[in-house]
């Protein structure tokens, strides 16, 4: 019996090393994430925390899309601190209130340098017609797909990361 329980004690811990060595293997890069909503912004901020490394830690620059609320100016600057205080390199509020703004070369300019952009939540409706098949969202996509951008959104900014 002595054998067989020493046996199994072994065969538990090389399942556990092995898992955690799978784990370690495991890439914490998120090309895209889609976050449902009401993710922690107080506490440990577990999901924002994974986008922030994600684009690039403290070299990251992050353009945060509050356009979706009905009062970006204050759910931009909430977005803002949190990933100022989390050291980002740089954040830059994108406050697009109008859809011609984004064609606007400065908007392309801001999306140019950054590594991350955050799309936060509201209405959905609102956040499509706004940036939906412009100039903007064609470059979000095409530095998403090549791989130079870390894409983020929750509630409203996850929805608008459909096909269409």
């Amino acid at each position: 019996m002595s054998v067989i329980n020493t046996l199994y004690s072994f065969m538990l811990e090389l399942e556990s090393r092995l898992a955690q060595k799978s784990m370690a293997a495991m890439s914490t890069q998120y090309p895209v994430m889609i976050i449902g909503g009401a993710e922690d912004k107080v506490d440990k901020c577990d999901i924002l925390t994974a986008f922030f490394h994600s684009a690039g830690g403290e070299n990251a620059t992050i353009g945060i899309i509050p356009s979706a609320s009905r009062e970006p100016t204050i759910v931009g600057d909430r977005y803002y601190q949190i990933f100022q205080k989390m050291g980002a390199k740089q954040v830059q509020i994108m406050d697009i209130r109008y859809r011609p703004e984004c064609n606007e070369e400065r908007w392309l300019d801001v999306l140019n340098d950054c590594t991350g952009v955050f799309l936060t939540g509201g209405d959905q409706l609102r956040l499509r017609d706004l940036i939906g098949d412009t100039l903007l969202m064609r470059a979000i996509k095409e530095k998403v797909e090549k791989g130079r951008l870390v894409l983020a959104g929750t509630s409203a900014g996850a929805a608008i990361m459909g096909e269409k």
